[in-house]
């Protein structure tokens, strides 16, 4: 009988209630996720580098990536920054959508501005990034690159090197 009622209370004590529910760890962790603007970046790489090469394929390919990847992490966002994503998602659609460079270069151009809203306010997520900018570009006149070889994604191969250095401010 002693062990019996040990039990119960042992049980009762450590907190196992009907009122107090287990903790599910999955929703913990997406609650403590936070946006990895590294891979963003590096997916916003690939589809500058392919408008640069004039490989349409490739540019919606990556739009197409890059899309997945910001609709995904959106739910880690919050404020702002989770509208800067929803933004990113649809613009990297437009991308992954367009029928010709024209099109992919107009909605890059929006896309390149979500992605300097995205990295604006964060010190860490600009490390390493060179913005620039094209007079010539219709819309949007802005990019930004990983490397510090500049290759105007708005020109292609025609002009690589339209440009020059720019603030990382949108």
């Amino acid at each position: 009988m002693k062990k019996v009622l040990f039990v119960l209370l042992a049980f009762g004590i450590s907190g196992c209630k009907k009122d107090n529910p287990p903790v599910d760890k999955r929703s913990a962790a997406i609650v403590t996720q936070k946006v990895d603007a590294s891979a963003l970046l590096k997916g916003y790489e690939v589809v500058r580098v392919a408008l640069a090469a004039d490989d349409l394929k490739a540019t919606q390919a990556g739009g197409a990536a890059l899309a997945k990847m910001a609709s995904t992490q959106t739910n880690a966002a919050k404020g702002e920054e989770q509208k800067t994503l929803q933004r990113l998602t649809q613009t990297a659609q437009k991308v992954a959508t367009s029928k010709d460079f024209d099109a992919a270069r107009l909605a890059f151009g929006e896309m390149s501005k979500q992605t300097l809203l995205l990295i604006a306010t964060d010190t860490g997520r600009k490390q390493g990034v060179t913005a620039y900018q094209c007079p010539m570009a219709k819309g949007y006149k802005k990019w930004i690159q990983l490397d510090q070889e500049m290759a105007n994604p708005y020109m292609g191969k025609s002009m690589l090197k339209c440009g020059g250095k720019d603030t990382l401010a949108p």
